[in-house]
């Protein structure tokens, strides 16, 4: 405030600024006569009438050259009058508390880190806590629009901790066309927004200044697009943020969020602009989703190409086949039991035989012994004397010998034939065993040709329910997105749905579904993978979440799939 001609008259730096350079003796007249005005402004509000000169602070005008702002700051050994917006402590809390911010000691207030600013803003504000003028108005959701206006050119002076560093805000201050000597550090650029475009990777780019001095770069997956943007073109804005600078490029600082990063600079001729709410675009989201899949050489599919043919003829093909293998299997089956019939009774028989040869046996040696025995006898009456006195018991003796010996003749027949009829047993044996081998072996074959089938019918089976569960996925929903990638041999499904209560609120399900290819057909051999993404209502880079989540979810599932992925990252 200017104390001039007995009365207060409100001055505006900028104003005494260009008057210091039209008529410095004017102002070299009038320079003891600044006074604070928030001071001026609290004194009216308690008391309803304007303050002595003597109840005010006197504050002195300054010139940043570095910068070319120019400020207000209190004199030394001047004191703020309790309640001024300039040096109140309640006011900086207020706030910080608005914002989330903390105040350390000595009102040193902590900028945002905007790393961790992924979110919209929405400040909170209690019945008490108002800004200084009495009104509230829209700007006051942006911070550094707080600070300017609620302090005015004093906000300059506001100790604040940025990258572990205290300063004062003053010292962070450069124009556009110095910002390359704050590169690598944080600071607040001031200029006028020039141009409003979208660069070679699609985020939005703004330009500060007519020689392109600073490139304000927005995220391509960021909620913020050209058209919300917009209301920044030809506006005076200082922009807090760190400045990054590379080989052969202008300096550059990313904007996250305009609630924490800027402030307007030329509210005194031109109204606060009006941003429209900002919200996912289903056209941003088409293009997330496109590029995320093309990293894949997925191709987009019509709803009607549905990539999965239905085996119902060669399902029931295999079950014919099935039937009439069965059938020849249970045959081979029963001539397999007449034989091992066949093959029981000859076991018995030659049991039989068995036995018999060995009654044979038995009796022959019996007869051997006894004809042996009148062999001995015989010897022994054969002699000239013995056959004098004994010739009728040799003569007896040699009738039993000559009855012993045809009946071993007669068992040597019997062994022999009994020999003969089982030695026919065991060919016959060895026949219907060399027979029971035959069918074991077709059985088997049969048998593993059953199995290949029942393995072919299951799969036939499981592939036609994969692709009804499939069919009903890519139908579902309020938009679908399907895509084939024939290299790495997956299809993948997305589904996009909004909350009836709140159209902001984003919901995603992604189902990727991999498969194998015989000759033309391609087969499908286990369920889809299933995945959810959230798109919350006040995320600031809903389109990066989409486009990081779903890379990481496919890339996981197709790690162990054939095929390369694109060379060039989208």
């Amino acid at each position: 405030m200017l104390w001039e001609n007995e009365t207060w008259q409100r001055k505006h730096t900028k104003e005494i600024a260009a008057l210091r350079e039209r008529d410095p003796s004017r102002f070299a007249k009038m320079k003891g006569d600044f006074y604070c005005f928030g001071c001026w402004k609290r004194y009216v509000q308690e008391h309803e009438t304007p303050p002595s000169r003597s109840e005010l602070p006197k504050v002195s005008h300054y010139h940043f050259k570095k910068s070319k702002e120019h400020h207000f700051r209190l004199r030394p050994n001047q004191k703020h009058i309790p309640g001024c917006v300039f040096r109140d402590a309640g006011y900086i809390r207020e706030v910080a508390q608005r914002h989330g911010l903390t105040v350390l000691h000595d009102q040193v207030l902590c900028l945002p880190d905007l790393e961790k600013s992924l979110r919209l803003a929405a400040p909170t504000r209690s019945q008490e806590s108002k800004p200084a003028s009495g009104k509230k108005r829209p700007e006051q959701s942006f911070l550094f629009q707080e600070l300017f206006d609620g302090m005015q050119e004093d906000w300059v002076h506001q100790r604040v901790q940025v990258d572990g560093k205290t300063t004062d805000l003053g010292q962070m201050l450069y124009s556009h066309e110095s910002a390359h000597q704050a590169a690598g550090s944080y600071a607040i650029i001031t200029g006028v927004v020039q141009n409003l475009s979208l660069n070679r990777y699609h985020g939005v780019e703004l330009t500060l200044g007519p020689d392109e001095k600073l490139k304000i770069t927005v995220s391509p997956g960021h909620l913020y697009d050209r058209d919300f943007l917009s209301p920044l073109l030809g506006r005076k804005i200082a922009i807090y943020g760190k400045v990054t600078q590379t080989e052969d490029q202008p300096p550059g600082m990313e904007l996250i969020s305009i609630e924490k990063q800027l402030a307007f600079l030329d509210l005194d001729e031109k109204p606060f602009p009006a941003f429209d709410p900002p919200k996912v675009k289903d056209q941003r989201l088409h293009d997330t989703i496109h590029q995320v899949l093309a990293r894949y050489q997925a191709q987009p599919l019509a709803p009607k190409e549905f990539p999965f043919r239905f085996q119902t003829g060669l399902i029931q093909q295999h079950e014919e086949q099935r039937a009439q293998l069965e059938e020849e299997y249970a045959r081979l089956e029963r001539q397999t039991k007449d034989l091992h019939h066949q093959h029981t009774d000859l076991l018995q028989q030659q049991s039989e035989y068995e036995e018999q040869k060995e009654k044979y046996t038995q009796e022959k040696s019996a007869k051997e012994a006894v004809e042996n025995q009148l062999k001995k006898e015989i010897r022994k009456l054969s002699g000239f004397f013995k056959r004098l006195f004994s010739s009728g018991k040799l003569k007896q003796k040699q009738q039993e010998l000559i009855a012993v010996q045809t009946e071993l003749q007669y068992l040597t027949r019997q062994i022999y034939e009994t020999r003969s009829k089982i030695q026919k047993l065991a060919d016959e044996q060895k026949k219907i065993h060399r027979e029971m081998e035959t069918l074991k072996a077709e059985m088997k074959k049969i048998q593993s040709e059953m199995e290949s089938v029942k393995s072919s019918l299951g799969s036939l089976r499981q592939h036609d329910e994969l692709a009804r569960s499939w069919q009903k996925v890519a139908n579902h929903a309020e938009h679908s997105y399907l895509f084939s990638s024939h290299t790495r041999g997956f299809h993948f499904c997305l589904n996009i749905s909004r909350d009836q209560d709140n159209a902001r609120s984003v919901h995603v399900q992604a189902f990727l579904h991999p498969y194998e290819t015989e000759g033309t057909e391609k087969r499908l051999t286990q369920p889809f993978a299933k995945q959810a993404i959230h798109l919350e209502p006040d995320l600031l880079k809903p389109y990066g979440k989409l486009f990081n989540q779903l890379k990481a979810w496919i890339d996981s599932q197709t790690e162990n799939l054939e095929g390369e992925m694109a060379a060039t990252p989208v």
